[in-house]
């Protein structure tokens, strides 16, 4: 339970996932998941009950080319355009049960 510290995301040599799947967290997405820019298959922030906006630093995982998941949160606000740059994924993204708001961002298109 709580919220997910920022200084977490210095794990930075990360290569394959990183979970936080029903983990009881709350409390916004820090900007610094950005730096997690070496994952290439996970990133999961499923089940939990996250607020705010997604920041647009998600689109600095650009490595990332099997699954994004942030279903049954409290997010909220319109899904960052830069979500266009994770072009390499291929098997899923999942925004559902969340309470974003406004048109998905063409660069959605832009995705395998």
């Amino acid at each position: 339970t709580g919220t997910l510290p920022s200084e977490i995301f210095q794990l930075t040599k990360l290569t394959d996932s990183f979970v936080m799947y029903s983990s009881a967290l709350s409390g916004s997405i820090p900007s610094q998941v950005g730096q997690l820019t070496k994952l290439t298959n996970l990133l999961q922030f499923k089940r939990n009950s996250f607020s705010g906006s997604l920041p647009s630093q998600i689109g600095l995982c650009s490595n990332l080319d099997t699954y994004f998941k942030m279903q049954y949160n409290l997010l909220s606000g319109s899904i960052p355009s830069q979500i266009g740059l994770l072009s390499l994924l291929t098997s899923g993204i999942n925004f559902s049960q969340n309470s974003f708001i406004g048109s998905f961002p063409s660069q959605l298109g832009q995705l395998s």
